[in-house]
């Protein structure tokens, strides 16, 4: 008859920090920890926007102070880290929140570019705003153009052409932003 085999001990206990980490693993690590903060700022800066795009359509003056602070706060997040985060926190837009996130989107490409073109803290944000603001004339437009899925009709095409005046008129209007934001906001279609 064969001898019962003993037990191997159990191992020492190993603890999460005493495992070497390679330096490739360790910096794909803080990737990955770095873009989950940006999509929890982006995702968290959704709500506020919208209530602020709103307010600057019916009560401008309520809107400046929120948008500013999103497009401050963001730029400020951005100025902070260096890497391929940025990219990854464009979004496909849907149907519901389609201009809010295409302008969430527009801002945050703009940001990017002016980061890596090298413009100082404020022409950063200037490009925030710039992309945040320039499909502002939209909320004039009648959601039944907006949202349509057939084919626009030629007066609805000039009707929704018009978006750029509208949003330079309304800016304008606010009185609260820089030339250059009010003039992207105008000129972003042309050609």
């Amino acid at each position: 008859s064969i001898p019962p085999v003993a037990a191997a001990p159990p191992p020492p206990s190993v603890k999460q920090h005493d495992i070497p980490v390679s330096p490739h693993k360790a910096e794909q690590q803080q990737l990955r920890r770095a873009i989950r903060t940006a999509e929890k700022a982006f995702t968290n800066s959704v709500s506020p926007l919208r209530e602020s795009l709103t307010k600057l359509n019916l009560k401008p003056d309520e809107g400046l102070g929120t948008v500013a602070e999103l497009v401050r706060n963001a730029s400020a997040h951005l100025q902070q880290h260096e890497g391929p985060v940025g990219l990854q926190l464009i979004r496909i837009t849907d149907q519901a929140d389609s201009l809010l996130l295409h302008s969430l989107n527009v801002a945050f490409i703009a940001m990017l570019i002016a980061k890596e073109a090298g413009w100082s803290p404020l022409e950063i944000e200037d490009a925030g705003l710039a992309g945040l603001l320039h499909d502002l004339g939209e909320l004039k437009i009648p959601t039944q153009i907006t949202h349509k899925r057939t084919e626009l009709s030629k007066s609805e095409v000039n009707y929704l052409r018009m978006h750029p005046q509208y949003g330079y008129e309304q800016l304008n209007a606010i009185g609260a932003f820089s030339v250059k934001v009010r003039l992207a906001a105008y000129q972003h279609h042309e050609r």
